[in-house]
């Protein structure tokens, strides 16, 4: 156990170190707090999932030298591939996505659908109404699918299931 808790230490010592050498604009944009995220997740899953345990060497290894590597355009792109693979993990088999995520899904289904529907009606009844028609059902399928998405969002804040904290 306290190897693990070492683990984690050290994932998040080599990050603060790295810290200092990255601009504040790469810190921001790289989400290196999401790095930090992930490595507590790792470090709670890695008990009860192989691929989590394997997810140790491969964010280990991230966080030794992000600073040189974010440097290099291949290794943005390296760095990036490498963390989408360990958050994409978190979603498929933990059931954890980033804040926000259903409400954008919803809110285009939602204005998508709506404005199909209303635009269909209007069509049937009287085509010189479709542009109100797209009108009227973009913004009900906005308001609806925000309301939908927030309630799922709500779902996920209560059990706890954002990647992001």
């Amino acid at each position: 156990m306290d190897l693990k808790k070492n683990w984690y230490y050290n994932v998040i010592q080599n990050i603060k170190i790295q810290e200092e050498k990255i601009h504040k604009k790469d810190y921001k944009f790289f989400q290196i707090a999401l790095l930090k995220d992930l490595a507590k997740l790792t470090q709670q899953f890695s008990r009860d999932c192989k691929h989590c345990e394997s997810n140790k060497e491969e964010i280990e290894d991230i966080t030794k030298d992000i600073s040189t590597e974010i440097d290099t355009v291949s290794g943005r792109r390296n760095y990036t591939n490498r963390v989408d693979k360990i958050t994409s993990h978190f979603k498929k088999t933990h059931k954890l996505y980033f804040r926000g995520y259903f409400l954008s899904i919803y809110t285009l289904i939602g204005m998508l659908v709506g404005t199909l529907t209303t635009v269909l009606i209007a069509l049937l009844i009287n085509v010189y109404i479709v542009k109100f028609a797209a009108l009227v059902g973009f913004t009900i399928g906005l308001i609806v699918g925000r309301i939908v998405g927030a309630i799922k969002e709500k779902k996920l804040e209560k059990n706890n299931q954002f990647l992001n904290k």
